[in-house]
């Protein structure tokens, strides 16, 4: 696995942890994993991508390292079937 360093970024409503590594005279990729996940969801492409790219990989707020001062919760009436089956399903912080 590539080694990335860690960083760190102080929010009023989160601390979000993301890692960056990678060519640094080349284009900048910000991979974003999906919900319930956390950064090292990326972590085959990050070996793949780093020697060509420079690459900055975050835990989303709520995820992984990074912390949410909010409730995260889901929609009303709760998850349903069609999550379970794949189909997209949305989520809403409270603010």
């Amino acid at each position: 696995m590539t080694a990335l360093e860690s960083h760190q970024l102080e929010r009023p409503d989160a601390t979000i942890h993301y890692w960056s590594g990678g060519r640094l005279d080349a284009t900048t990729i910000v991979l974003l994993h999906g919900a319930t996940l956390d950064h090292h969801a990326w972590d085959p492409q990050v070996d793949a991508l780093h020697d060509r790219f420079q690459l900055v990989v975050p835990d989303l707020s709520a995820h992984g390292e990074s912390t949410a001062h909010h409730p995260v919760v889901p929609p009303a009436g709760g998850l349903t079937a069609g999550a379970a089956s794949g189909a997209p399903v949305g989520f809403r912080a409270r603010w």
